[in-house]
Protein backbone atom coordinates (compact mmCIF):
# COMPACT_ATOMS: atom_id res chain seq x y z
CA UNK A 1 0.00 0.00 0.00
CA UNK A 2 1.14 3.53 -0.95
CA UNK A 3 0.12 6.56 0.26
CA UNK A 4 0.49 9.66 -1.12
CA UNK A 5 0.35 12.74 0.47
CA UNK A 6 0.29 16.20 -0.88
CA UNK A 7 0.68 20.20 -0.03
CA UNK A 8 -0.08 22.65 -3.30
CA UNK A 9 2.37 24.81 -1.16
CA UNK A 10 0.36 27.89 -0.55
CA UNK A 11 -1.80 26.64 2.43
CA UNK A 12 0.20 26.04 6.27
CA UNK A 13 0.65 22.59 7.64
CA UNK A 14 -2.18 21.55 4.46
CA UNK A 15 -2.09 17.71 3.70
CA UNK A 16 -4.11 16.35 0.80
CA UNK A 17 -4.56 12.33 1.03
CA UNK A 18 -5.51 10.50 -2.55
CA UNK A 19 -6.36 7.21 -0.74
CA UNK A 20 -8.64 6.91 2.40
CA UNK A 21 -6.87 4.54 4.36
CA UNK A 22 -3.83 5.56 6.21
CA UNK A 23 -0.70 3.68 6.45
CA UNK A 24 0.32 2.39 9.54
CA UNK A 25 1.96 -0.83 9.56
CA UNK A 26 5.59 -1.43 9.40
CA UNK A 27 6.96 -1.58 5.80
CA UNK A 28 4.69 0.27 3.90
CA UNK A 29 5.57 2.90 1.70
CA UNK A 30 4.66 6.94 3.21
CA UNK A 31 5.56 9.87 1.61
CA UNK A 32 3.77 13.07 3.56
CA UNK A 33 4.75 16.54 1.92
CA UNK A 34 3.49 19.14 4.10
CA UNK A 35 3.70 23.40 3.66
CA UNK A 36 5.10 25.27 6.41
CA UNK A 37 5.77 29.15 6.40
CA UNK A 38 6.83 28.76 2.66
CA UNK A 39 9.16 25.68 2.62
CA UNK A 40 7.78 21.97 2.04
CA UNK A 41 8.91 18.94 3.89
CA UNK A 42 8.81 15.45 4.29
CA UNK A 43 6.94 13.60 7.45
CA UNK A 44 6.48 10.45 8.17
CA UNK A 45 5.10 10.57 11.77
CA UNK A 46 2.15 11.70 13.20
CA UNK A 47 2.83 11.96 16.91
CA UNK A 48 2.41 15.36 19.15
CA UNK A 49 5.35 14.46 21.25
CA UNK A 50 8.23 13.90 18.05
CA UNK A 51 9.35 16.22 15.73
CA UNK A 52 10.20 13.86 12.79
CA UNK A 53 10.91 16.15 9.51
CA UNK A 54 13.30 16.12 6.22
CA UNK A 55 13.21 18.86 4.15
CA UNK A 56 13.26 19.59 0.45
CA UNK A 57 14.91 21.92 -1.47
CA UNK A 58 11.94 24.48 -1.98
CA UNK A 59 11.00 27.19 -0.18
CA UNK A 60 14.56 28.74 1.06
CA UNK A 61 17.05 31.14 -0.06
CA UNK A 62 19.40 29.82 -1.68
CA UNK A 63 20.19 30.27 -5.58
CA UNK A 64 21.61 28.72 -8.88
CA UNK A 65 22.13 25.11 -7.92
CA UNK A 66 21.71 25.02 -4.41
CA UNK A 67 17.98 26.69 -5.50
CA UNK A 68 16.29 26.79 -2.94
CA UNK A 69 16.72 25.58 0.47
CA UNK A 70 19.86 24.00 1.10
CA UNK A 71 21.20 23.28 4.43
CA UNK A 72 24.81 22.39 4.25
CA UNK A 73 27.26 25.13 4.68
CA UNK A 74 30.77 23.00 3.23
CA UNK A 75 29.02 22.87 -0.45
CA UNK A 76 30.12 26.06 -1.90
CA UNK A 77 26.82 27.75 -1.66
CA UNK A 78 26.40 31.42 0.41
CA UNK A 79 26.71 30.58 3.91
CA UNK A 80 24.51 33.66 5.02
CA UNK A 81 21.69 32.01 2.75
CA UNK A 82 22.16 28.81 4.14
CA UNK A 83 22.17 30.17 7.57
CA UNK A 84 18.72 31.94 6.64
CA UNK A 85 17.11 28.76 5.54
CA UNK A 86 17.96 27.03 8.84
CA UNK A 87 16.82 29.57 10.83
CA UNK A 88 13.47 29.36 8.61
CA UNK A 89 13.10 26.04 9.92
CA UNK A 90 14.10 26.59 13.72
CA UNK A 91 11.05 29.31 13.44
CA UNK A 92 8.95 26.93 11.73
CA UNK A 93 8.85 23.95 13.41
CA UNK A 94 10.07 25.59 17.16
CA UNK A 95 13.20 24.62 17.53
CA UNK A 96 15.67 26.01 19.84
CA UNK A 97 18.74 24.08 19.68
CA UNK A 98 19.57 21.86 16.68
CA UNK A 99 23.02 19.76 16.55
CA UNK A 100 24.36 18.72 13.54
CA UNK A 101 27.94 16.97 12.85
CA UNK A 102 30.95 16.75 10.32
CA UNK A 103 29.57 13.50 8.57
CA UNK A 104 32.38 11.42 7.45
CA UNK A 105 30.64 7.77 5.94
CA UNK A 106 31.29 5.80 8.84
CA UNK A 107 30.11 4.57 12.00
CA UNK A 108 30.83 6.50 14.86
CA UNK A 109 27.71 7.97 16.57
CA UNK A 110 27.75 10.93 19.00
CA UNK A 111 25.74 10.91 21.91
CA UNK A 112 24.20 14.44 21.85
CA UNK A 113 23.39 16.79 26.00
CA UNK A 114 22.75 19.92 26.90
CA UNK A 115 26.00 19.86 27.66
CA UNK A 116 28.23 18.70 25.02
CA UNK A 117 26.06 20.09 21.81
CA UNK A 118 29.29 22.26 21.06
CA UNK A 119 31.56 20.02 20.78
CA UNK A 120 29.22 17.66 19.01
CA UNK A 121 28.92 20.22 16.05
CA UNK A 122 32.96 20.40 15.74
CA UNK A 123 32.97 16.23 15.31
CA UNK A 124 33.37 13.53 13.19
CA UNK A 125 30.80 11.08 12.91
CA UNK A 126 27.50 10.07 10.64
CA UNK A 127 24.87 9.35 14.19
CA UNK A 128 23.36 11.31 16.67
CA UNK A 129 22.08 9.89 19.65
CA UNK A 130 20.26 11.99 22.51
CA UNK A 131 17.74 10.84 25.75
CA UNK A 132 16.82 14.53 26.52
CA UNK A 133 13.85 16.69 25.17
CA UNK A 134 14.12 19.52 22.90
CA UNK A 135 17.38 18.78 21.47
CA UNK A 136 16.68 18.34 17.23
CA UNK A 137 19.45 16.04 15.87
CA UNK A 138 20.32 16.96 12.31
CA UNK A 139 21.70 14.71 9.65
CA UNK A 140 22.52 15.88 5.68
CA UNK A 141 22.00 13.71 2.74
CA UNK A 142 21.72 13.93 -1.05
CA UNK A 143 21.35 10.48 -1.61
CA UNK A 144 22.43 8.75 1.23
CA UNK A 145 19.47 7.35 3.39
CA UNK A 146 18.88 9.48 6.92
CA UNK A 147 17.49 6.58 9.27
CA UNK A 148 15.06 8.36 12.29
CA UNK A 149 15.24 5.66 15.37
CA UNK A 150 12.72 6.14 18.10
CA UNK A 151 12.41 4.76 21.15
CA UNK A 152 10.79 5.11 24.73
CA UNK A 153 13.11 8.07 25.87
CA UNK A 154 16.11 7.91 23.50
CA UNK A 155 16.33 9.08 19.67
CA UNK A 156 18.53 8.14 17.06
CA UNK A 157 19.51 10.27 13.75
CA UNK A 158 21.94 8.28 11.16
CA UNK A 159 23.28 9.35 7.86
CA UNK A 160 23.33 6.18 6.07
CA UNK A 161 25.35 6.17 2.60
CA UNK A 162 26.83 2.63 1.08
CA UNK A 163 30.21 3.00 3.57
CA UNK A 164 28.02 3.20 6.96
CA UNK A 165 25.56 0.98 6.29
CA UNK A 166 28.37 -1.95 5.66
CA UNK A 167 30.26 -0.31 8.42
CA UNK A 168 27.32 -1.46 10.78
CA UNK A 169 25.65 1.87 11.85
CA UNK A 170 22.73 1.04 12.60
CA UNK A 171 23.70 -1.78 14.80
CA UNK A 172 25.85 0.46 16.12
CA UNK A 173 22.88 2.69 17.15
CA UNK A 174 20.73 -0.13 18.05
CA UNK A 175 23.16 -1.47 20.83
CA UNK A 176 23.11 2.08 21.84
CA UNK A 177 19.62 2.29 22.74
CA UNK A 178 19.85 -1.56 24.60
CA UNK A 179 22.79 0.07 26.46
CA UNK A 180 20.55 2.65 27.78
CA UNK A 181 18.09 0.21 28.91
CA UNK A 182 15.67 1.29 25.67
CA UNK A 183 14.83 -0.21 22.41
CA UNK A 184 13.50 1.12 19.27
CA UNK A 185 9.77 0.83 18.97
CA UNK A 186 9.70 2.81 15.98
CA UNK A 187 11.44 3.80 12.44
CA UNK A 188 11.72 5.97 9.40
CA UNK A 189 13.79 5.13 6.59
CA UNK A 190 14.70 7.63 3.95
CA UNK A 191 14.65 9.09 1.41
CA UNK A 192 17.51 8.39 -0.77
CA UNK A 193 18.85 7.29 -4.07
CA UNK A 194 16.70 3.92 -5.08
CA UNK A 195 17.94 0.82 -5.84
CA UNK A 196 17.39 1.34 -9.67
CA UNK A 197 19.83 4.56 -9.67
CA UNK A 198 22.35 3.56 -7.29
CA UNK A 199 24.69 1.03 -9.48
CA UNK A 200 27.08 -0.31 -8.02
CA UNK A 201 30.64 -1.90 -9.51
CA UNK A 202 31.88 -5.77 -8.10
CA UNK A 203 34.21 -4.44 -5.50
CA UNK A 204 31.28 -2.73 -4.13
CA UNK A 205 28.96 -5.40 -4.04
CA UNK A 206 31.88 -7.82 -2.07
CA UNK A 207 31.95 -5.08 0.57
CA UNK A 208 28.45 -5.42 1.09
CA UNK A 209 28.12 -8.75 1.05
CA UNK A 210 30.90 -9.62 3.16
CA UNK A 211 29.28 -7.30 5.92
CA UNK A 212 26.30 -9.62 5.39
CA UNK A 213 24.05 -7.18 3.27
CA UNK A 214 24.13 -9.38 0.19
CA UNK A 215 20.68 -9.77 -0.04
CA UNK A 216 20.27 -6.00 -0.99
CA UNK A 217 22.68 -6.58 -3.99
CA UNK A 218 20.53 -6.75 -6.95
CA UNK A 219 20.78 -7.06 -10.98
CA UNK A 220 18.52 -4.52 -12.74
CA UNK A 221 18.63 -4.67 -16.89
CA UNK A 222 21.90 -5.97 -16.28
CA UNK A 223 23.41 -3.54 -13.67
CA UNK A 224 24.52 -4.23 -10.06
CA UNK A 225 22.94 -2.13 -7.69
CA UNK A 226 22.98 -1.75 -3.82
CA UNK A 227 19.70 -1.22 -1.98
CA UNK A 228 20.38 1.23 0.91
CA UNK A 229 17.34 1.56 2.36
CA UNK A 230 16.07 -2.16 1.85
CA UNK A 231 19.56 -3.15 3.44
CA UNK A 232 18.76 -0.93 6.78
CA UNK A 233 15.19 -1.81 6.54
CA UNK A 234 15.98 -6.01 6.90
CA UNK A 235 18.46 -4.98 9.67
CA UNK A 236 15.89 -3.20 11.61
CA UNK A 237 13.19 -5.83 10.95
CA UNK A 238 15.77 -8.61 11.85
CA UNK A 239 16.69 -6.41 15.30
CA UNK A 240 12.89 -6.44 15.92
CA UNK A 241 11.73 -3.51 15.48
CA UNK A 242 7.92 -3.40 14.98
CA UNK A 243 7.03 -0.31 12.95
CA UNK A 244 9.22 0.93 10.28
CA UNK A 245 7.97 3.28 7.66
CA UNK A 246 10.42 3.71 4.41
CA UNK A 247 9.92 6.65 2.75
CA UNK A 248 10.43 4.97 -1.30
CA UNK A 249 10.83 8.93 -3.00
CA UNK A 250 14.01 8.21 -5.31
CA UNK A 251 16.20 11.61 -4.39
CA UNK A 252 17.70 10.84 -7.61
CA UNK A 253 14.96 11.12 -9.73
CA UNK A 254 12.70 13.41 -7.80
CA UNK A 255 12.74 16.96 -8.71
CA UNK A 256 12.60 18.00 -5.36
CA UNK A 257 15.21 16.15 -3.56
CA UNK A 258 18.69 17.09 -4.07
CA UNK A 259 20.79 14.81 -5.44
CA UNK A 260 24.50 14.26 -5.52
CA UNK A 261 24.89 11.36 -8.07
CA UNK A 262 22.45 12.79 -10.48
CA UNK A 263 23.75 16.79 -10.23
CA UNK A 264 28.10 15.37 -10.37
CA UNK A 265 28.81 16.49 -7.04
CA UNK A 266 27.47 20.33 -7.67
CA UNK A 267 24.30 20.36 -5.37
CA UNK A 268 22.86 21.26 -2.11
CA UNK A 269 21.61 18.77 0.87
CA UNK A 270 18.79 18.33 2.92
CA UNK A 271 18.56 17.99 6.45
CA UNK A 272 16.32 15.84 8.57
CA UNK A 273 15.68 16.40 11.95
CA UNK A 274 14.20 14.22 14.68
CA UNK A 275 13.33 15.89 18.20
CA UNK A 276 11.45 15.08 21.39
CA UNK A 277 9.46 17.92 22.42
Amino acid sequence: MVCRLRSDGNLDLAVYRDTETPCQASGQEVVLLVAKDGAEYICAVDDSDILQITSTNRGGYSEGIYTSFNAALHVGDDCFKVLKNLEKLKTAWGISRLVTLTQVHGNVIREVTAENIADVMFSDGDGLFTRERGIALGILTADCWNVHLIGRGCLASLHCGWKSAAAGIVENALSMFEEAGDRVTRAVVGPGISTANFEVGSEVADIFTSAGHGESVESICGRMCFSIGGSVERTLRNAGVPEITRVTDCTYSSDYLFSYRRDSGRTGRMISILMRK
